[in-house]
């Protein structure tokens, strides 16, 4: 065979090789987005929240009702990702298409981030970093975080950016970092400390590469001067220092340790535990064979989130979930920032198959679980045929411990051990009914829009804590739930209906008979009461 023909036999081969990738690749993708294409909103926790305040801004101070109780208000805040790109999506297209185009660009931007970071690290592709589609849906996702899912997605791609070793963006690293920098800082104050985190631990790890000398620091550490500087004085510019400190949150130890499952967190405990200690053991299996190769720089940032993680509150300032989120991160890490080594083809395969069968068995556990959260979703929608437009919506919860209540048939309603999940339907009343609820996200230090007058007297817009519906018939609401909710000292007088979510296991409702409520109409997943005048 000739030299000319073997190499044309080479890049055939080569070509055939890209091309059954990127097919891997885009089925892969379709597979991760074909969830969002069976509800018309996921049983996301925070999702109706964001979609209304995205729909006020939306609408501009047109609308006659809403403008009377929000308003658009811009300034720099580290947090406005989908307030920049939904808005104008919703007058596009709709809410629903919005609101289903921001998730797909979640999940592309984090399959997309964790390919391309593995390519610059590596130098070629590999179906390594596709296992990245175990851990997008994540407990994270489940509870809503739009604008720090969007953020870590992009950071991965901005990283991917200052190591490449293409020419183009060699030569222009610097000024290419700074707007991916500026960009993250708006998307989420998180995101931008994950791409400094990223594109610092492969600085310095060429610096311990060169022999972690003073001029090796230097030379590898002064090009993130500009990138650290500009988002750190964009915060000092934002209303987020002015804050008051507030209380400081904590987890317990074990809350800690379990949260470190939290990429592989869905909805049932025994698949999530499993596929958790199949992709553990995996790993372990392939360091003790010497089948992963894992550089410093990942060994670095992992070593530097592990330890923030150990030392890190579950909330502070407006922030909640805060040590929670950092798992996500240290996966994403081990996804993108590690590579498979001298692996047999047909042991390759085998790793392929079996990581598409867990990704499988996950999405459709989830699908079923969404699609059966369309019956709760139409029974709130139910009630507001009774809810007229300017209505003050109070929102209380049955807190009881009612934990069969999740398992058995109502998974969509709670991320095990974080939180419950229908404690904001009421923000589709706000796009659908036009009413005012208090715990709409219009806090000045975190998104583009306030509360005006007099409706910011009953308004607890830095929070979504939804309190327990019994407190209403107690004789004196307790002092520590006037702190986190105010609008309760005079709730008879400031809000029109009373709503208890998660209705089903509120075993006292009858206590309601002594108050000034009518029962209005009563669904499974809550109950709508009218306050008597």
């Amino acid at each position: 065979m000739s030299l000319a023909a073997l190499r044309t036999e080479r890049f055939s081969v080569l070509c055939g090789i890209v091309t059954l990738w990127r097919g891997v690749f885009l089925l892969e993708l379709m597979v991760l987005c074909a969830p969002l294409f069976l509800i018309d909103y996921p049983p996301l926790g925070d999702l109706p929240n964001h979609l209304a305040r995205l729909y006020i801004l939306s609408t501009h101070g047109s609308d006659p009702v809403l403008s009377l109780m929000w308003r658009g208000d811009w300034h720099i805040v580290p947090d406005l990702a989908i307030d920049i790109v939904g808005p104008p999506l919703i007058n596009l297209t709709s809410v629903e298409n919005a609101c289903r185009l921001i998730l797909i660009a979640i999940v592309t931007a984090q399959l997309s981030g964790a390919v391309l970071l593995h390519r610059a690290m590596f130098g070629r592709r590999s179906y390594w970093p596709l296992s990245a589609g175990l851990i997008i849906y994540n407990n994270i996702f489940l509870l809503g975080f739009l604008n720090y899912l969007l953020g870590i997605g992009l950071a991965m791609i901005g990283a991917s950016a200052w190591i490449s070793q293409m020419s183009f963006l060699r030569q222009r690293r610097i000024v290419v970092a700074v707007i991916f920098s500026l960009s993250l800082f708006f998307c989420h104050i998180v995101a931008v400390l994950f791409y400094l985190l990223l594109i610092g631990a492969w600085q310095l790890a060429a610096a311990v590469e060169s022999g972690f000398t003073l001029a090796a620091l230097r030379r590898q550490l002064l090009p993130l001067a500009l990138p650290v500087a500009l988002p750190a004085i964009l915060f000092e510019l934002s209303r987020v220092p002015n804050l008051e400190r507030g209380q400081i949150g904590w987890s317990t130890i074990p809350h800690k340790i379990f949260a470190l499952l939290g990429p592989f967190i869905n909805y049932s405990m025994v698949i999530d535990v499993l596929g958790a200690a199949a992709v553990i053991a995996g790993l372990l299996l392939f360091i003790y064979f010497r089948k992963l190769d894992v550089p410093k720089s990942t060994q670095i940032a992992l070593a530097a989130l592990f330890a923030v993680y150990v030392v890190c509150p579950a909330a502070i300032l407006t922030g909640n979930y805060l040590d929670a989120r950092l798992p996500i991160l240290m996966g994403f890490i081990v996804v993108s920032g590690t590579n498979l080594v001298n692996l047999p083809a047909r042991n390759g395969v085998m790793v392929g198959i079996a990581a598409g069968l867990v990704v499988f068995v996950r999405l459709g556990f989830l699908s079923g679980v969404w699609i059966d959260a369309r019956a709760d979703l139409e029974d709130f929608r139910s009630m507001e045929a009774f809810i007229f437009p300017g209505a003050r919506i109070l929102v209380m919860t049955a807190s009881d411990d009612a934990a069969s209540y999740f398992r058995d048939r109502h998974r969509s309603r709670e991320v095990r051990h974080f939180g419950a999940t229908s404690q904001s339907l009421v923000g589709f009343w706000v796009i659908e009914r036009r009413v005012f609820w208090p715990l709409l996200f219009a806090d000045p230090s975190q998104q583009p829009i306030r509360v005006l007058s007099p409706y910011d007297r009953i308004a607890v817009p830095s929070k979504s804590l939804t309190l327990d519906y019994r407190l209403l018939a107690a004789p004196q609401i307790p002092a520590e739930a006037l702190i986190e909710a105010p609008y309760l000292a005079s709730w008879q007088s400031n809000f029109d209906f009373v709503v208890v979510v998660s209705v089903l296991r509120a075993e006292h409702l009858d206590a309601f008979d002594t108050l000034p409520l009518t029962l209005v109409k009563k669904t499974p997943i809550a109950a709508l009461y009218k306050i008597r005048k």
